[in-house]
């Protein structure tokens, strides 16, 4: 009987630690979601999806993140699943929207309803900007996107997603030193931006500022110790300033984790 017990003991204390730890993981995913951290959310929503996979808000939030990313395959699955789990709520039907818009359809009809989220205010309005404004760049209607974009400065000049968002409308324009500021602008708004900061390295490395380019790849290494973009950048950097060894070395711990990582092959 003591036995019995401590063991349901145990299993009740290991069932609300579990508990505990998935809802920390969810309310870290869901603030880093709502500031654009899509590459920090990653890791917190993967640790919530190992307890509660189905969980509608996260199945919400990975769809949100997926969407942002380009994947938009994956993030209609996980809207589907959503679907079969809460039905047809205004938050799947906004979702929805936002990636019907992102992919690029950017019609009048699909703009109309999204401008009525704006209208609105709120949360709302700046995902359905954020999706419009990637539709736009997405289909490459540049000049449509710059007045959109500039539109939303205007409202909003401290919007780190508009900043985003106007950083790349200058990377396919090949502006590139515009790109690059936009890029320094956000992160005094959000030294955490992660996406930014990657982008803005890639510029670094391109003008060859190496020094630059080697602080902000060990700030983005301490964030992000595992990824092995951030390692190819990393080493790109040391070979800029003649650390070829150190530069080989980086890249062969890259190869041991991600060997079939594309870009540490070219560059190793």
């Amino acid at each position: 009987a003591l036995l019995l017990l401590l063991l349901l003991f145990l299993v009740i204390v290991g069932g609300g630690g579990m508990l505990l730890w998935t809802n920390h993981h969810l309310a870290a995913a869901r603030r880093e979601v709502s500031l654009g951290h899509n590459w920090s959310a990653i890791e917190h929503l993967r640790s919530c999806r190992l307890i509660l996979p189905d969980r509608p808000e996260v199945l919400l939030l990975c769809a949100r993140v997926a969407r942002r990313g380009g994947s938009w395959a994956e993030a209609e699955d996980l809207l589907n699943r959503y679907w079969r789990k809460r039905g047809d709520d205004d938050e799947l039907v906004l979702e929805r929207l936002l990636l019907r818009a992102a992919r690029g359809e950017v019609e009048p009809k699909i703009r109309n309803l999204l401008q009525v989220r704006i209208e609105q205010g709120g949360d709302a309005a700046t995902l359905a900007r954020e999706a419009l404004a990637l539709g736009l760049l997405h289909r490459f209607h540049l000049d449509d996107a710059e007045a959109f974009i500039g539109n939303w400065l205007e409202n909003e000049p401290d919007n780190t997603m508009a900043l985003l968002s106007r950083g790349k409308l200058y990377e396919l324009r090949n502006q590139r030193s515009e790109a690059l500021d936009s890029y320094r602008r956000l992160l005094t708004l959000d030294p955490d931006h992660d996406e930014a900061r990657f982008r803005m390295i890639r510029f670094l490395l391109e003008f060859r500022q190496g020094d630059e380019a080697l602080v902000q790849t060990k700030y983005l290494r301490r964030r992000l110790p595992n990824s092995p973009d951030v390692m190819v950048q990393e080493a790109r950097a040391l070979e800029l300033l003649g650390r070829t060894s150190e530069a080989r070395d980086v890249l062969d711990q890259c190869l041991a984790a991600s060997p079939d990582h594309a870009g540490a092959l070219v560059e190793r």
